[in-house]
């Protein structure tokens, strides 16, 4: 039987995925800080437009279905805006691991980090659901 020893276990990584492993879990994180962080703004800068845009309605029931889908083309087209933001931003950052990158003549992995991006886009939009939510519930009392 074979012994388990450094060479051919677990502890054997070789030295250019390790680098790869590294580099994308700093891309990620970049990802998540940038998505969270520009999601948080766009809900305050959508809470401070809703305000203003429909009025001092307590109930959201009062506002016409027309603004309603503008505010959520609005919302979409703001997210779209920061997402496409991020994706350019996050791969003009320098890695920490730039130097064993070259070293090792591997290329700067720019798809990571896709979903958690999404994910943390999707964080802190509570008007966006919110409003998401009340277009879905009008639709669906037309339709019963």
């Amino acid at each position: 039987m074979d012994k388990f020893n450094a060479t051919n276990g677990l502890l054997n990584i070789k030295p250019d995925l390790f680098i790869n492993y590294l580099s994308a879990s700093y891309n990620g994180s970049l990802y998540v800080i940038f998505g969270v962080l520009c999601s948080y703004i766009t809900n305050k800068i959508h809470v401070y437009i809703g305000k203003k845009w429909k009025g001092n309605t307590e109930n959201n029931e009062d506002v016409p279905m027309l603004k309603l889908l503008i505010e959520f083309m609005f919302h979409t087209f703001t997210i779209i805006m920061m997402v496409l933001l991020i994706k350019y931003i996050v791969p003009k950052v320098p890695s920490p691991f730039g130097f064993l990158r070259n070293n090792f003549n591997l290329g700067r992995d720019v798809t990571t980090g896709a979903v958690l991006l999404a994910f943390s886009v999707l964080m802190y939009v509570d008007e966006y659901k919110k409003n998401i939510k009340l277009i879905v519930e009008r639709l669906t009392n037309l339709i019963d």
